[in-house]
Formats: C-alpha cells, structure tokens, sequence
C-alpha cells in the first residue's frame, strides 16, 4: 500500500512538471496569459508538493 502510494505520489509529480513546462513555454510564446499562469502556477505547486511529501515518507539514512 505505501508503495502504491509513493508511485502516486511521482505521478502527481511528474504531471506538475508537464503542466510547469506547458505553462511555461505557453508564457514565454504568447506572452502574459492567465492560461498559462495558471498551468505554470498549479504545476509548480503539484511538483514541490508531491517532492515534500516523498521526502516526508521516505526514510532518512
């Protein structure tokens, strides 16, 4: 179970990089749009959640 939990985890993690990346490259072509802010936004904050709580769950050495 808390395997499957951590994968979920790097899944969530590896869309909010997509989402920060689409947001970003959206941004930086069409300029300031709420769109892609939002996508770069909401990335950045699936991407940094989903690093703390695998850091959070993960055993320390």
């Amino acid at each position: 179970m808390r395997n499957l939990f951590l994968w979920t985890i790097r899944l969530a993690g590896l869309a909010g990089f997509i989402a920060a990346a689409a947001g970003g490259l959206r941004v930086f072509n069409y300029g300031r749009e709420f769109a892609g802010q939002f996508s770069l936004a909401a990335g950045m904050i699936l991407m940094c959640g989903a690093f703390t709580l695998s850091r959070l769950i993960q055993p320390r050495d």
